[in-house]
């Protein structure tokens, strides 16, 4: 397993454990990692959402489509960022990307 899935999944699970200052501390250092040059746009976004701080995973996964990150074609499936879905700035992102929302994706199931 690579270092950023290692880091994103650490700060993920202190997270959603209820350890806040350990997750905060890996996203610092994911953060870091990304201020020198290592490509972190997804974890980043991952980490951030998991600590419930929307604005600042939103602006890595858009940093993340700028950098054309091969992640960013699995956001509208990530799990991990199923609690931005909601928010405009997302579906913003996804629509400039011409990828479909999944709730989108089963309206037309059903319809079809």
């Amino acid at each position: 397993m690579d270092r950023n899935r290692i880091m994103t999944a650490l700060a993920e699970a202190h997270a959603r454990g209820g350890d806040t200052k350990k997750a905060r501390a890996v996203l610092e250092q994911m953060l870091e990692m990304a201020r020198n040059g290592q490509p972190m746009f997804i974890p980043i976004a991952i980490a951030a959402t998991a600590l419930g701080e929307k604005e600042l995973a939103l602006e890595w996964l858009s940093k993340g489509i700028e950098n054309r990150d091969i992640l960013v074609a699995y956001l509208t499936v990530m799990p991990s960022l199923k609690s931005l879905h909601d928010e405009p700035r997302y579906k913003e992102l996804v629509e400039s990307m011409k990828l479909r929302h999944p709730s989108t994706q089963r309206r037309r199931r059903a319809a079809g």
